[in-house]
């Protein structure tokens, strides 16, 4: 996450916060569309506030999960922007996976 570019719109490639990425995770705040998987683990986070104006998740990778929310100890809201429509390759992948 350090070396991502500050106000970044879309991401193109799996977004992976982990622990000690909680101090890049404002230049995740104007994000409309990723093309790739979220997963966030073992993080200090208690809410994903730094993803407000997520809207869109584009995976065509039918292998991972879409969402991957895993070991994050201290999260209590775990909503991601106002509403994320999700598009993926195969009607059978598993959009979200929370630990």
């Amino acid at each position: 996450m350090d070396k991502l570019p500050n106000n970044c719109l879309t991401i193109i490639g799996n977004l992976v916060i982990e622990s000690g990425d909680e101090e890049h995770i404002n230049k995740l705040i104007r994000v409309y569309t990723l093309f790739g998987t979220l997963i966030i683990r073992n993080t200090q986070l208690v809410d994903f506030s730094f993803l407000p104006k997520l809207t869109l998740i584009i995976s065509l990778n039918d292998t991972l999960p879409v969402v991957q929310i895993l070991s994050n100890k201290n999260l209590t809201n775990p909503k991601i922007g106002s509403s994320v429509r999700v598009i993926t390759y195969s009607p059978e992948a598993s959009i979200i996976v929370l630990q």
